[in-house]
């Protein structure tokens, strides 16, 4: 009976700040349903840990995934600098797109609250940076290109949940994959060097 309580003032919370926002915006303080019950829905699945996230979309066709390699994103060179396979690099793009619409659909659907996923981004981050580190610590002496894909691997084999909700087996890598295109992880040593800000 708690958790309903927890609920119901939350709902009651969350109506009463979107009243004041469009009361401080010089609007009607009528909020819309369809908004505020995916809000809510989000606010609740996030600490309601039964559901399991589920993919939003197939994986792409080979012609999409060939089409994103000749266009060479950032992620996609970084990984290149680091010689991936080429079973590597489809996989990568695969899972970056899959990852890509979950993030959209789970968030315009209300499954995700919105600020979870910079949460996780931030958690990912920091796993990064200490898998890295270990890297430099037990194999100082490996070839640049073996030290960044065992980095890749390490990273892309990471488990951990999304709002206490078990995510899909791609999702982790393909949030990594985001990272890279945004230069906030990489796999090569010097990868802010190889490839500055566009």
């Amino acid at each position: 009976m708690d958790a309903i309580d927890d609920f119901c003032a939350a709902a009651i919370g969350l109506a009463v700040d979107d009243m004041d926002e469009l009361i401080r915006q010089g609007q009607t303080s009528a909020i819309e349903a369809t908004a505020f019950r995916k809000r809510f829905w989000a606010f609740v699945r996030k600490h309601n840990f039964s559901n399991v996230l589920t993919p939003s979309i197939d994986a792409p066709e080979p012609q999409a995934i060939d089409r994103t390699l000749l266009g060479a994103p950032l992620f996609v060179r970084q990984l290149n600098a680091i010689e991936a396979s080429n079973i590597m690099l489809v996989t990568a793009v695969s899972d970056y797109m899959r990852t890509t619409a979950d993030k959209v659909k789970w968030a315009d659907d209300g499954a995700v609250y919105a600020d979870s996923f910079s949460e996780l981004d931030e958690q990912l981050v920091r796993r990064h940076l200490l898998v890295c580190d270990e890297a430099d610590d037990t194999q100082p002496v490996l070839a640049v290109p073996d030290r960044g894909r065992r980095v890749y691997r390490e990273c892309s084999n990471t488990g951990m949940p999304l709002e206490g909700q078990t995510l899909p087996s791609y999702f982790i890598a393909g949030a990594f994959n985001c990272l890279a295109q945004t230069r906030r992880v990489g796999w090569h040593p010097e990868y802010l060097t190889l490839f500055p800000p566009e």
